[in-house]
């Protein structure tokens, strides 16, 4: 019998936001963790939204509220005396805004990289359920040797399959170029010196 939460984009979120990044639901909006509000904001509603997104660009905008608590004693009217320390626990519980942090978003996208690693060593494992196997521990341990420069040129040398790499500009003009002298054949008249004389010091800074 199949586990239809295991194989379901909701639940995968949910695993992810609980399980990995340890926050869980709460009924009021204030109350939950920082990654819940920021993927509220932006819309993600399921794991595939998830992985759908740029955390590095698309959070910039966000803004989410916490609650703060009073770090200093709550100081009583008149003369500045502080209050008891039973006054201060009741006093009001501060919100404040801010964006996410440059760590917090690149803990997003390091779980969306991870997910990419996971899955080209486990295409036998259907998409939605290899999240289940990330936990808070593998994937701490995973950040811990997880190399940034070697995994982007990786990335970068890797096409996804059936994708063909459009040539540039410059592949194309390089691909023209004579690279042997017999391939060049004799100026018949001075006019066409100049000509001749420009192509070859554009083609000496090129290669």
């Amino acid at each position: 019998m199949v586990d239809t939460k295991s194989t379901n984009p909701t639940s995968a979120l949910l695993h992810v936001l609980s399980e990995v990044l340890g926050e869980q639901p709460q009924d009021i909006d204030i109350l939950n963790g920082p990654f819940t509000k920021a993927f509220n904001a932006v819309g993600i509603q399921d794991i595939n939204d998830l992985l759908a997104i740029d955390p590095m660009v698309d959070f910039n905008d966000i803004t989410i509220s916490e609650v703060v608590l009073p770090s200093t004693p709550v100081k009583g009217p008149g003369s500045g005396t502080p209050l008891s320390a039973s006054s201060s626990r009741n006093a009001p519980n501060l919100p404040r805004q801010r964006h996410l942090k440059i760590v917090e978003k690149r803990t997003i996208l390091q779980l969306q990289i991870w997910f990419r690693e996971f899955s080209a060593r486990n295409q036998n494992i259907p998409p939605v359920r290899r999240w289940f196997s990330l936990t808070s521990v593998t994937f701490a341990t995973w950040r811990s040797t997880y190399d940034p420069p070697h995994a982007a040129s990786t990335a970068g040398n890797t096409l996804p399959t059936g994708s063909t790499q459009t040539p540039s500009a410059l592949d194309t003009y390089q691909k023209g170029i004579k690279r042997d002298v017999s391939e060049y054949k004799h100026l018949k008249e001075d006019k066409y010196w100049l000509n001749f004389r420009r192509q070859l010091h554009l083609t000496a800074l090129l290669l």
